[in-house]
């Protein structure tokens, strides 16, 4: 009975107050990133490695990264890549800090909701580890705005061992395979495991979406 009011009364708090605090009490625990431990170095690895490869194989000059974090491990990424970088984030204190750290003529970050925006068109979109926080009703609206962005295509995480998705309320987590419902997007045109969690990155066309 605890549990459930507890949970309805989480239902009535704005998402960016969810994340914002979330973010604020270092919830996620890791000790290199507020973005938790899978935005740290050693998490990300052959995710960067990928991210560089789809960079200069599809000729990529610009990146819009919705739900960027603390820019933890991308920073590393742009540190080898000369292309234009925007990264959003529904929490504003990530996106101060972000710019006071990171900001500079190529590197813009700014306060966005994908869920209920469209996000600005870049060549590649990155939406990574954001879908496993998202009920199924906030995670379909996201992928509508992004496919409506105009972005050619978008790089995402999902679980192919996931058999079911479950729905959740934003904020929490779970694993979701992107293929199976209520998401049902096709096979990913390019897929890499990330680490030994079950975690993979696709990358989708966005017309396919």
């Amino acid at each position: 009975m605890l549990r459930r009011l507890r949970d309805f009364s989480y239902t009535l708090l704005p998402v960016q107050y969810r994340f914002s605090r979330i973010y604020k009490y270092n919830r996620w625990g890791s000790d290199e990133s507020r973005s938790g431990d899978g935005s740290t170095f050693r998490s990300t690895e052959n995710l960067r490695n990928l991210l560089t490869e789809i960079i200069s194989d599809s000729n990529v000059e610009s990146i819009v990264d919705i739900a960027c974090g603390d820019f933890n491990w991308m920073s590393d990424v742009m540190k080898d890549v000369d292309i234009k970088y925007l990264g959003l984030d529904i929490v504003p204190s990530v996106i101060e800090d972000n710019i006071k750290s990171y900001g500079s003529e190529r590197i813009d970050f700014k306060v966005a909701n994908v869920i209920r925006e469209i996000p600005p068109k870049a060549d590649l979109a990155v939406f990574r580890d954001c879908m496993l926080h998202l009920s199924f009703a906030d995670g379909l609206s996201a992928l509508k705005n992004i496919k409506s962005s105009g972005s050619p295509f978008v790089l995402m995480s999902t679980w192919p061992s996931t058999s079911k998705n479950e729905d959740i309320l934003s904020g929490h987590w779970r694993p979701v395979d992107l293929r199976e419902p209520p998401f049902s997007l096709p096979e990913p045109i390019r897929i890499i495991k990330e680490n030994e969690s079950g975690k993979h990155a696709g990358l989708w066309k966005t017309s396919d979406m």
